[in-house]
């Protein structure tokens, strides 16, 4: 990007209907003639208040339509335009925080959710081995089972050393639990 002071203008508008600015620009001292018939487009920032003398910033860009050059200056381009993501303070880095808490989000939801289906599917299953499928016996089991949820893997074996030490009672009830953890 370079700078130029703008020397004599002249605004138009185009067989199109499109306002634009037919400008002399001058070097960044505004000693020298750099280009001339330089258009600048209605999108160019401050268009309505570009005047002689002015500095503006931006690059030149010639275009030759056969024996015709046209010589337009464009602004600089922002920095959230080009290459998504590259300026990394900006709106990259903002939407990637967004993301990263919108993930962290949804898996303390699904864990909360895991547990909660869990815990009733694992109640139900102990309330039918006991054959007593009543509300209290599987709030029971439910409440048991999310209270002891938090287990680390270090608490139990997942294998006892003897297995066959583990003797279960006939009717399967809690007693074989009790059985099986006084090993």
């Amino acid at each position: 990007m370079s700078k130029y002071v703008i020397g004599k203008l002249e605004r138009k508008t185009t067989s199109t209907g499109k306002n634009m600015i037919k400008a002399e620009l001058l070097d960044e001292h505004g000693s020298a003639t750099v280009e001339q018939d330089v258009a600048i487009w209605d999108s160019f920032p401050n268009f309505a208040g570009l005047k002689e003398a002015d500095t503006v910033e931006g690059e030149l860009v010639v275009k030759q339509n056969g024996e015709y050059r046209n010589i337009s200056l464009y602004p600089p381009k922002s920095s959230t335009t080009g290459n998504f993501g590259a300026n990394r303070g900006g709106f990259g880095a903002k939407l990637m925080e967004t993301k990263q808490n919108n993930i962290r989000q949804s898996q303390e939801s699904k864990e909360l959710s895991i547990k909660i289906a869990s815990s009733m599917n694992g109640a139900v299953n102990l309330a039918i081995a006991e054959k007593d499928t009543s509300p209290d016996n599987i709030l029971k089991w439910r409440r048991w089972i999310w209270e002891n949820w938090d287990c680390k893997d270090t608490d139990f074996e997942p294998f006892p050393s003897e297995p066959s030490k583990v003797e279960f009672n006939t009717t399967g009830t809690a007693d074989a639990e009790a059985e099986y953890n006084q090993m």
